[in-house]
């Protein structure tokens, strides 16, 4: 009876092993947003044989999945049990109801719901996103001040969220509400300036006064400059039109408006349009009634140097700096001046300028820029001695005052001091310089430059060493330039590298560890979890792996990133990392490898530390990237470091000036291309999308190496500031090589851009390809001649 009594148990214990939810097919199912395929799925299961560690799962995972499959009765059943039960994820469950009771329109249950999930801490956007329905019911409440209260939290939350202008317009309301009229108007002008073409605000003209916020007019006072930025969002959406007719319709409403109020208005649109001719067309009339009116020789300025009346341009910035010599606003305007004037290469002026600059203005933020300037030109006038001089100021005033000349790296510094000495031909002096480079960062657009230019001097080195035929010199070692540098910087003699040292208490397997516990009986045993000690991390962590087990990848992220602000624990970090790349959220977990990690990194290199390195430059997208790259001929290495230098991994990011996705592809640049692929019924909100996005990114990049000869610098310095203004800049100052003219382009965003690609692009072929060779473009002559004169403007009918 007892050997039958044993059977039976076994069997009883083996069936249910056998009788528990494939999560495996629900995750896969979930990741399409197949929600009735993952509700049978989850039902093939009879629920009284499913095992205790799955039952309360199963409540929370219907519930979530109907509410996605808009059976919000069904899905507040289920939800409303697990509640009850007490759950790992309350907190996530009256979130759910939250939503689900606004959705049947049970307001005061929302609130309750929404209320817990604010009292219960919940990740913050969760939180966030309660607090911000709470405020929308207190408006409609008519509950003004606690309305306002709770958005201007989230607000302060939200200000890079593409949610943004939506609090902002509650927060208009709020405040129309309380009758503060004057705040009112900080929020209308914000979102009229800033987010023309948000939904809210949509039916909005330039008339800011005549805007209507639900049937009341709200009598505010747009200034000039935000006018003028409202023209400038409308450009960046590519509703050049729009704006153009917003400012006839202003015009024609506003019988006694200024010619001059007019003609700048006009004159900014055809500015941002890239139409200087017609810009200056409109400014000149009004020159010499305005010849003290600081804003209009700017405006003059600008103008001028789009048309390429360099010297007009420098000269109305020089103007605009005797007028208020004083200000920063005057100071910035001197320091414009000069830049134009080396630009122009008129060097002898700027350099003229830039002295006024460092004498009178010493305290100015502007003196650093203005010496290395001063550095830079004589480097470009041939004046090497000169440049050697103004470095060596600028590296002894770096160690006096490091915090004040911080803006000026040290590897660009030793970089050029290396040029000098080896453009006067003291070689042995450039490569002491060349190689005190390769020991710091392995990885920095400088480091890989100055390897470039090592083994090209390489064979004049042996040379050089020859020629003093001592005995000091013949003990000189070589640089090694043919490959990488290691990335230690600690001695294989010192240190014995093994796995140990890496993988020592280091769950790096967390998201499989997760995922692999369901196949035992008892789900809830993760050796991990188990020995956290912090009982609120370990919470918090169970709750993930409740969350990643059933899919709720987004749920999990923003969970996850609880844990990594509140706590510096490597090995809690090194766990984020693995459940990070587990979810698809690459941008956090590149984050944590570079800026926790980067000393490992750096201490045992890409083969030792190879897994730490793959976090943080990681394949992401692989399916759309490689198909991509084939079909476009464009490297897959290339097209992954645009994508980290872009968006960082953020597929749904959005930028200020409205570039979109995980490339940052522009509304309008998205239409053009859509068109040279054939594909005319192109929708804006599809470059959110990783598959629309790199497509559309990677055939833009072929078109961009076509037109700079394969050129991976100019078309980086392209893909950021537009091919026209790179081959101005080919035009003006494009007979240098490939390093100097990096450090030639005029716009600081571009030039650290393009740095910053192609060093990605470096350590992804090294990382990934093994390929350590010096990007030996650095060095050698840019070989592009541009024959475009269009400098005004990208014109899409020269090639395809």
């Amino acid at each position: 009876m007892k050997f039958f009594i044993f059977i039976f148990f076994i069997f009883f214990s083996f069936s249910k092993v056998l009788a528990q939810v494939n999560w495996g097919d629900v995750r896969e199912q979930v990741s399409k947003k197949q929600w009735a395929q993952s509700v049978s799925t989850i039902n093939l299961t009879p629920k009284d044989k499913i095992n205790e560690g799955d039952s309360q799962l199963r409540l929370f995972a219907l519930g979530v999945f109907l509410y996605n499959k808009n059976e919000f009765y069904s899905a507040r059943g289920y939800l409303r049990e697990y509640v009850s039960q007490k759950g790992r994820l309350n907190s996530y469950a009256f979130f759910y109801l939250g939503q689900i009771s606004l959705k049947l329109n049970s307001h005061q249950e929302a609130e309750k719901y929404f209320k817990q999930v604010v009292h219960l801490k919940a990740p913050r956007f969760f939180v966030n996103t309660a607090r911000f329905e709470l405020g929308k019911m207190d408006l409609k409440n008519k509950k003004y001040r606690s309305a306002y209260r709770k958005l201007k939290k989230v607000e302060s939350q939200w200000r890079s969220n593409v949610n943004y202008p939506s609090v902002a317009w509650l927060l208009l309301q709020a405040e129309l509400g309380r009758k503060r009229s004057w705040r009112a108007c900080l929020w209308a002008r914000k979102l009229y300036s800033k987010y023309p073409t948000h939904t809210s605000v949509n039916h909005w003209g330039l008339s800011l006064s005549g805007a209507m916020v639900n049937g009341r007019k709200l009598n505010c006072i747009a200034t000039f400059e935000h006018q003028k930025q409202r023209i400038r969002r409308l450009h960046w959406a590519g509703l050049n039109n729009r704006a153009l007719q917003e400012i006839d319709t202003w015009v024609k409403q506003r019988e006694t408006v200024s010619p001059y109020y007019r003609d700048i208005l006009y004159a900014s649109h055809y500015l941002y349009e890239g139409d200087g001719e017609k810009a200056l067309e409109r400014l000149k009339p009004h020159y010499k009634s305005n010849k003290k009116n600081y804003k209009f020789i700017m405006l003059l300025a600008k103008v001028s140097d789009m048309v390429g009346n360099y010297n007009a341009a420098s000269g109305a910035y020089f103007e605009a700096y005797k007028l208020t010599p004083r200000h920063r606003k005057g100071r910035a305007a001197l320091f414009k001046s000069a830049f134009l004037s080396y630009q122009n290469q008129d060097y002898d002026r700027a350099i003229f300028l830039l002295n006024i600059l460092v004498k009178k203005h010493r305290r100015s933020g502007l003196t650093m820029d203005a010496h290395w300037y001063l550095g830079w030109i004589k480097y470009l006038k041939g004046d090497y001695i000169g440049s050697i001089s103004e470095i060596n100021y600028m590296k002894k005033n770096k160690k006096r005052y490091s915090r004040r000349w911080r803006r000026i790296p040290d590897d660009k510094l030793n970089y050029w001091l290396a040029m000098s000495y080896l453009r006067l031909g003291d070689l042995l002096s450039a490569e002491r310089s060349f190689s005190y480079l390769l020991k710091g960062n392995t990885t920095s657009f400088y480091n890989l430059a100055a390897r470039a230019r090592l083994l090209k001097i390489k064979p004049n080195l042996i040379i050089a060493r020859q020629s003093l035929r001592g005995p000091s010199s013949d003990q000189n070692v070589e640089p090694e330039t043919n490959t990488l540098p290691p990335s230690s910087t600690v001695k294989e003699e010192d240190e014995v590298f093994n796995d140990s040292l890496i993988a020592e208490d280091e769950p790096e397997t967390f998201f499989e560890d997760l995922i692999e516990a369901e196949s035992s009986t008892e789900a809830t045993n993760n050796a991990f979890i188990e020995s956290v000690s912090d009982e609120k991390i370990k919470f918090q962590f169970q709750q993930i792996k409740d969350l990643i087990r059933i899919g709720l990848n987004h749920e999990a992220k923003w969970g996850l990133y609880e844990i990594e602000r509140k706590t510096r624990k490597e090995i809690y970090k090194k766990a984020l990392l693995s459940a990070y790349n587990g979810i698809k959220a690459f941008h956090r977990s590149s984050y944590i490898s570079q800026v926790y990690f980067s000393q490992k990194r750096n201490l045992y290199g890409m083969e030792k530390g190879k897994y730490l390195w793959e976090h943080a430059y990681p394949k992401v997208f692989k399916t759309h990237v490689v198909s991509n790259s084939l079909k476009f001929n464009v490297d897959q290495n290339f097209i992954w470091s645009i994508i980290r230098a872009e968006s960082f991994y953020r597929p749904e990011i959005n930028s200020p000036v409205g570039a979109r996705g995980l490339m940052q592809m522009m509304p309008a640049t998205g239409q053009q291309v859509s068109q040279l692929l054939g594909e005319p019924n192109f929708e804006t909100s599809t470059l959110y999308t990783p598959k629309v996005n790199v497509k559309l990114g990677s055939r833009y990049l072929q078109r961009l190496l076509k037109v700079f000869g394969g050129s991976y610098p100019l078309a980086s310095a392209s893909y950021n500031a537009g091919p026209h203004r790179v081959h101005k800049w080919l035009h003006h100052f494009g007979r240098v090589n490939m390093d100097e003219f990096i450090e030639h382009i005029p716009y600081r965003e571009t030039r650290n851009y393009v740095k910053k690609v192609i060093k990605n692009f470096a350590v992804y072929k090294a990382l990934y390809e093994k390929d350590n060779t010096p990007v030996t473009f650095l060095s050698e002559a840019i070989g592009v001649e541009t024959q475009n004169k269009n400098f005004s403007k990208e014109s899409w009918g020269s090639i395809d």
